[in-house]
């Protein structure tokens, strides 16, 4: 497809279709919003191991649908050329959207006319920070040709294999050993065992021993956790504060706490499948009255833009839960090479060493040329 001319008008046009596919999925009253095809499958780049947002994982999901691509892996084309893959002329791109943001000090003209840095009250320069977004090209796997390198299959192979017991347990601890709040295990008398509370800003869970494995658990636990990184003192959202004023809020604060835990449970390579997961849907139910979502759909559907911001803020709160799980995990591996840790993990942790190594070969390449050519 050619390169979107507005990534707005682009975006609100995929939501609505996103919308639209969700309120087919959920018909049923079954099945939810996050279960949804569009946020399942684990969307990566297979040279450098980063896996997608959950903004851009959606976005591919519904152009791979639409082109018939089977397989989840995305890379740039260099990235392809690169690792001795080749592709058709004028083959068309996919698109993944990149958000940056600008910052420069603030300046004004002097008496002479000269630009002049401001300065805030503790002589530091004021800051001028504008956000802006691009839509980036690439490639899905199937549109190359040639034989996959061995990197390509490392990732993918790491990618399909499920994570052992020992490997779930590591990652468990690492959740409870990041977790931003404290963690109590009461059980409640009206039922409602595991939830967040605000006011306390701490998580309550249900004995381990209740839970059918640890994998549900893990879910569990990463959906409160998701909840209270809404807290004021983090991500400050609005939907947390005013969750019991509305199912606007309501749908929508779920909305993120469930595809964030989601999100970090697909990162470290952990599943659930058929009835462990319809188990896991009932255990939700018990525990959320408004985790059946079919009545926030209207709220969505009025704005397609308001689907993407909950689809972000779970990528905010994805990412920094995942972050400090991937530090915590990589230092512990270090202190214990021997620890059971998802074949994922330690297979981007090489891609993005190899990425890293690359990068540092072609800068020491260009500056060789560069004095080559001075001489």
């Amino acid at each position: 497809m050619s390169r979107p001319e507005n990534i707005d008008e682009h975006l609100a046009m995929l939501g609505q279709k996103l919308i639209d596919s969700l309120e087919k999925f959920t018909a049923d009253g079954k099945r939810q919003p996050w279960e949804s095809p569009v946020f399942k499958a684990r969307y990566m780049n297979p040279v450098s191991g980063t896996k997608y947002t959950l903004e851009n994982a959606a976005q591919l999901a519904m152009m791979a649908e639409d082109r018939g691509f089977k397989t989840p892996y995305y890379l740039t084309a260099k990235q392809g050329f690169d690792s001795g893959m080749s592709m058709q002329k004028g083959t068309e791109a996919s698109y993944i959207t990149q958000h940056f943001v600008i910052s420069k000090p603030l300046t004004k003209k002097n008496g002479q006319g000269h630009e002049e840095v401001l300065l805030d009250t503790d002589g530091n320069p004021k800051i001028y920070k504008r956000a802006g977004s691009k839509q980036v090209p690439v490639f899905n796997l199937d549109q190359f040709t040639g034989a996959l390198p061995a990197k390509i299959e490392r990732i993918i192979s790491a990618q399909n294999k499920i994570s052992t017991s020992e490997q779930v347990e590591t990652v468990y601890q690492s959740l409870i050993d990041t977790m931003p709040t404290p963690l109590t295990r009461n059980i409640e008398p009206d039922g409602q065992h595991n939830y967040y509370s605000p006011s306390k800003d701490s998580i309550n869970a249900a004995p381990s021993n209740l839970f059918k494995s640890r994998l549900h658990e893990f879910h569990t636990i990463a959906h409160e956790i998701s909840h209270s990184y809404g807290h004021t003192s983090r991500k400050n959202r609005e939907s947390l504060h005013k969750y019991g004023q509305g199912n606007e809020y309501r749908g929508f604060e779920e909305l993120v706490a469930n595809l964030s835990a989601q999100r970090i449970a697909d990162h470290f390579g952990l599943e659930l499948n058929g009835a462990a997961k319809d188990d896991m849907n009932e255990s939700f139910k018990n525990n959320h009255a408004s985790y059946d979502l079919g009545w926030a759909n209207a709220g969505f559907k009025d704005n397609p833009q308001r689907i993407w911001e909950a689809i972000k803020m779970a990528d905010q709160t994805s990412s920094t839960v995942i972050q400090l799980m991937t530090e915590d995990l990589k230092a512990k591996l270090e202190r214990n090479p021997s620890l059971e840790v998802p074949d994922i993990l330690k297979a981007s942790i090489q891609a993005k060493k190899d990425s890293e190594a690359a990068y540092e070969q072609r800068q020491a390449e260009k500056t060789t040329k560069t004095r080559k050519y001075k001489r």
